[in-house]
């Protein structure tokens, strides 16, 4: 019998969901846990209409969910060198809460990296200010904390 594996990009999935479900609530961990089961099982009805199965999920090897842990480091502002506790964010507990509900799920393998901060750039000016201060339609002394986003990067886990 043919087993499938079925890989998520999981930055790619919390990105799309709100768009293709909105009807997910994509804060609540138990809602996304419950639309990826939802897609696994759409993609083995889909299988299923070749080979023919009793149970759809006869067909399923495992689930596979790539993402990264959230960056768990404190760091401070470019402009106004206010502290930020990446560990403490929101989005930092939603996605440690969700991990551990797919960790729950069965026949699901949760494959985590790991963010880190550019060690070439901490911080990277958005397109807008770049395109202004290069415009001379702003100065640098104009800058704010808003114009700038945090430099992190991927890495698989080792």
């Amino acid at each position: 019998m043919i087993k499938v594996a079925i890989l998520i990009d999981g930055g790619f999935f919390m990105r799309r969901l709100p768009a293709v479900r909105p009807d997910i609530n994509s804060n609540d961990p138990q809602s996304v846990a419950r639309a990826v089961k939802q897609l696994v099982q759409s993609h083995l009805d889909q299988l299923n209409k070749v080979y023919n199965v009793k149970n759809p999920f006869e067909l399923l090897y495992r689930t596979f969910y790539y993402d990264a842990r959230p960056y768990d480091q404190k760091a401070h502002t470019p402009v106004g060198n206010c502290a930020i506790d990446y560990d403490k964010s929101q989005q930092a507990r939603f996605r440690s809460a969700l991990f551990e509900v797919l960790c729950g799920a069965p026949n699901l393998a949760v494959r985590l990296g790991v963010v880190k901060k550019d060690a070439d750039r901490f911080w990277t000016l958005r397109a807008r200010p770049q395109r202004e201060l290069l415009a001379g339609l702003r100065t640098s002394r104009e800058l704010t904390d808003n114009d700038f986003a945090p430099s992190f990067r991927q890495e698989a886990s080792t």
